[in-house]
């Protein structure tokens, strides 16, 4: 083998191992990428469950207010019989 062709293959062989680096590099901003969405779809998923707290907060206060409205009319009720 002349020096030249073990300098070809050298080269060649650098070549491809600045290729497979390059594919690591490509492989892992893809999983960066990927984690990175995930994270993304877990805060939405939060947000969609605090909104829904949020939801059912204001449910139990429209819950609570018709309660008292009930109350308070009962008690009218009541004093109007009283009043009779």
């Amino acid at each position: 083998m002349t020096a030249r062709q073990r300098q070809t293959e050298d080269i060649t062989a650098r070549q491809r191992q600045t290729e497979d680096i390059t594919a690591r590099q490509r492989q892992t901003e893809d999983t960066t990428a990927r984690q990175r969405q995930t994270e993304d779809t877990t805060a939405r998923q939060r947000q969609t469950e605090d909104m829904t707290a949020r939801q059912r907060q204001t449910e139990d206060m429209t819950a609570r207010q018709r309660l008292t409205e009930d109350i308070t009319a009962r008690q009218r009720q009541t004093e109007d019989m009283t009043a009779r």
